[in-house]
């Protein structure tokens, strides 16, 4: 960058606690020609010297200012060619200067055709027009100092305003915040540009109101400057259009609004309707769609409960493959799996002699009666072992299994309908489809006590359970006619 303009950053402070990362932001900054002039009361204390270095004009003042009276005296003191306000508890993204003075000097050499698009006259009698533009970048809204997330920033964002500059909307209330706008000195030298002290609110709406009449605006389409939305202005509390600083400026620029720009403002009336019922479908049709994204992510959860159980299934089944395998009976009957591989992959060269062919058919068919006998007493052998010893696994008849009575019954079964709801929770954490299954017999009139199977813990998370009459926590063993014979006999009442 050959030309190097000096630009003057105006702070009004309060002395507040935020004033320290508002200058680092400026400090921060990678355009090299910058002062500071800050203005703040004599009663306060300046901690934050090496935050600025020589660039500083320090101004004190005997009392407190208002708002506009403080930005009119940092006017005044300014000495640099371009000027940007910036309040105590805003910052900046280090590229904010240098890419508005960019494109400030791309445009200086492009004359103005008019103030607004169209060549809409602002106001009956305009300024004199000039060659003066206002450059302003996008600003995110934060509700944290410091929380800056502009790395990742979409600009269509319902967080970021400061978009391509709309006369109208300007008209209708302030669409710049004043940290985000760099503007020429000579506006306020040349064309009379100041604060109304009159106003202690929205005084920076109506400065850029008269900017407006001399100079045009043009937005780089980034997200640099951050606006910390808290309640010390107490700006954010005012109704929209209908408060008292918000009148003040109407009845100051309405009279003087100029015919072709009532006209725009009636058009865009008129328009108001269609445009509000067309967002009103879309926004049906976005609740549409919510709708059917929950009743999908619904019928997910019950796949994913399905797939849980099915897992747990399919692990029991390679247990029980793999205790096969390493059986005796499985090691003692190999020799025969390998003679009758051998005739199957021989069968065509072994039928060809019809004596050597009834002999092997009548070996295998002996051999099926020795497997099936000898299976039928090892499961039987088994089946007593587990009674004897009462293992862990599957429950065979006899076998007690860990059980909990987690909620009592709280109704008389001779006075409603009873209905017994077995369920599969593994981790003790119910599936929304069963849940749905719970207030459905609710509603058709019916008592319903849950007995939950459970691999882990004894113990069943009430979670939307407030209709279950009663609560029944078993390990998960047997078949599902187990866990209701379990239920009755834990409540004997039913």
């Amino acid at each position: 960058m050959h030309h190097c303009p000096k630009i003057s950053v105006l702070i009004r402070t309060t002395w507040r606690d935020s004033l320290a990362q508002t200058l680092r932001s400026v400090a921060q900054q990678t355009y090299p020609n910058i002062e500071i002039v800050l203005v703040a009361p004599q009663k306060g204390r300046w901690t934050h010297p090496d935050l600025v270095g020589e660039s500083l004009q320090l101004i004190l003042t005997e009392q407190l200012m208002p708002r506009a009276r403080a930005a009119n005296l940092a006017l005044d003191s300014a000495t640099g060619e371009y000027c940007i306000f910036l309040d105590d508890d805003d910052w900046w993204q280090e590229e904010h200067l240098s890419g508005l003075i960019n494109a400030m000097l791309e445009q200086d050499t492009q004359p103005v055709q008019g103030n607004l698009e169209g060549d809409v006259p602002f106001l009956a009698q305009t300024t004199t027009s000039s060659n003066c533009w206002a450059v302003h970048s996008l600003t995110e809204l934060v509700r944290q100092p410091g929380s800056t997330s502009y790395e990742n920033l979409l600009q269509d964002s319902p967080n970021v305003i400061g978009h391509t500059f709309e006369p109208l909307q300007l008209l209708t209330g302030n669409c710049l915040p004043i940290h985000s706008v760099l503007f020429p000195r000579i506006l306020v030298t040349k064309y009379g540009c100041r604060f109304d002290e009159q106003m202690d609110l929205y005084e920076d709406w109506d400065f850029w109101l008269q900017v407006a009449q001399t100079a045009q605006f043009k937005c780089v389409p980034r997200v640099t400057a951050f606006y910390w939305m808290h309640q010390s202005s107490g700006v954010h509390d005012l109704e929209a259009f209908e408060n008292a600083p918000a009148q003040f400026v109407y009845l100051k620029w309405f009279p003087l609004v100029s015919q072709a720009m009532r006209a725009a403002l009636m058009k865009n009336a008129t328009l108001y309707p269609p445009t509000r019922a067309q967002l009103a479908r879309v926004d049906q049709a976005l609740q549409e769609e919510r709708r059917q994204r929950d009743a999908l992510e619904q019928v997910n959860l019950g796949l994913l409960e399905q797939l849980a159980g099915l897992e747990v299934q399919r692990t029991k089944l390679d247990h029980l493959l793999k205790s096969i395998l390493l059986s005796k009976s499985w090691k003692l009957t190999q020799p025969l799996r390998q003679f009758f591989g051998f005739c199957d992959r021989q069968k065509h060269a072994v039928l060809d002699s019809t004596v050597f062919g009834l002999l092997v058919n009548w070996v295998w068919r002996f051999y099926l009666f020795f497997l099936e006998r000898y299976l039928q007493s090892y499961l039987s052998l088994k089946s007593r072992l587990h009674q004897a010893f009462n293992p862990t696994g599957y429950a065979q008849p006899h076998v007690k299994v860990a059980l909990l009575v987690q909620r009592p019954l709280g109704v008389d079964p001779r006075e409603k309908k009873m209905a017994l709801l077995c369920v599969y929770a593994p981790t003790g954490l119910m599936g929304p489809s069963t849940v749905e299954y719970l207030n459905a017999l609710t509603l058709s009139g019916y008592a319903v006590v849950v007995c939950a199977a459970v691999e882990d813990e004894l113990r069943l998370d009430e979670a939307h359970l407030d209709n279950a009459q009663a609560i029944v926590v078993r390990k998960n063993a047997g078949y599902d006619f187990a866990a209701w014979a379990a239920t009755l006999t834990a409540l004997p009442q039913l």
